[in-house]
């Protein structure tokens, strides 16, 4: 099924309560009265996601629609309940997998990055990490004190992963440097690129052996966590996998002893108008466009809703335009006919000729 906000909401299948405060922004808003919310009883993160996005899109195979009840059936008995009532629980602590990973910081990346507030020890190899400049800054200046002043303020303290921390001065500046084995005394040389040349001494090797190769160890933690959680979760993969298969028909189960109940593959709807200071159309045209939605991608298959459509203008227009849809959705054929229902003031669609009745419509 393909509904989109508007039709979420004028069907009340979804509804959104703002936080009063807007600089929280949308994470902090709750879900009003609606049928997703009277149905949500899930426990976990993962669970309230999974459930709104089987809201969205439904089943449409029958033979998926049977087992899911059948299953539902199964574990809706009375000597199921210890049994559910333990699993439901247990998933409370169930943990997102969107709360572990960082998938920004993944891609940026392009390495599985953890987030914090998972693990101690890498919060705190993050949190020096993240200040290295300003100290690295603060020992330049330190060792700028002990070289001459033209020299000590070309200096810059860098950090290379694998490589560690380096003192780096212009290759122009060391160069002109008339006696570099007096000036320099006590450092070595590592190398050199186009325009700077970098050197250790023994400050910066006091670096390497106090803060180490931070960004290399924050890599090898992460990549420990996820080996451990990969490990605990191969434990008990089958009984994931169990668990998922059972609990993922408990969506659709209706206390009925049987009913007929056709496929439904998109929902559209002109039921609640939505303005906008922000949008430069009318209210009739905001009404016109969803109909104009329904009109050209409604198959079969799917179900359209339009509850008095055409008050947004003078009645006589109003009557012709409602007129003028219905009479196109009868007319197609049997088989391009979405299913319609209309709610309407407008009673000259029905004493009028506005649409042809026929089989394939019937008012009530």
């Amino acid at each position: 099924m393909a509904a989109g906000i508007t039709d979420g909401s004028g069907l009340k299948v979804f509804d959104r309560d703002r936080h009063p405060n807007t600089h929280l922004g949308p994470r902090h808003d709750k879900e009003g009265i609606s049928v997703y919310g009277l149905l949500d009883h899930t426990r976990s993160l993962r669970g309230k996601e999974t459930l709104k996005f089987w809201f969205m899109r439904p089943l449409q195979d029958l033979n998926e629609i049977a087992l899911r009840h059948q299953t539902v059936s199964l574990l809706v008995r009375p000597e199921c309940s210890s049994q559910l009532d333990s699993v439901h629980r247990h998933l409370g602590f169930v943990r997102n997998i969107r709360l572990v990973i960082d998938f920004e910081a993944s891609v940026q990346e392009g390495r599985t990055v953890v987030k914090t507030g998972i693990d101690q020890k890498l919060d705190e190899l993050k949190h020096v990490y993240d200040g290295l400049d300003d100290f690295l800054t603060q020992v330049a200046r330190d060792i700028s004190e002990t070289l001459d002043p033209e020299v000590g303020q070309e200096l810059v303290v860098v950090y290379f992963p694998q490589l560690g921390y380096l003192a780096s001065l212009p290759s122009g500046t060391v160069q002109g440097i008339r006696s570099v084995s007096q000036e320099l005394s006590g450092w070595d040389m590592m190398f050199s690129s186009d325009n700077r040349t970098y050197f250790k001494n023994q400050q910066i090797r006091e670096l390497d052996g106090f803060i180490g190769d931070i960004y290399s160890y924050i890599i090898d933690r992460e990549i420990e966590i996820l080996q451990g959680l990969q490990q605990r979760t191969s434990e008990h993969a089958q009984a994931l996998l169990d668990c998922e298969e059972k609990l993922a028909n408990l969506d659709c189960f209706v206390p009925a002893e049987s009913a007929v109940i056709g496929l439904t593959g998109r929902v559209f709807t002109r039921i609640q108008t939505v303005e906008s200071v922000v949008k430069n159309q009318s209210a009739f045209m905001n009404d016109a466009r969803q109909t104009f939605q329904a009109i050209n991608d409604s198959t079969p298959q799917a179900m359209v809703v339009l509850d008095e459509f055409g008050k947004g203008t003078i009645p006589e227009d109003g009557v012709g335009l409602l007129g003028g849809v219905v009479k196109h959705f009868a007319s197609r054929p049997a088989s391009a006919q979405p299913w319609l229902l209309v709610a309407t003031h407008f009673h000259g669609t029905v004493s009028g000729q506005y649409y042809l009745v026929g089989a394939t419509v019937s008012v009530d």
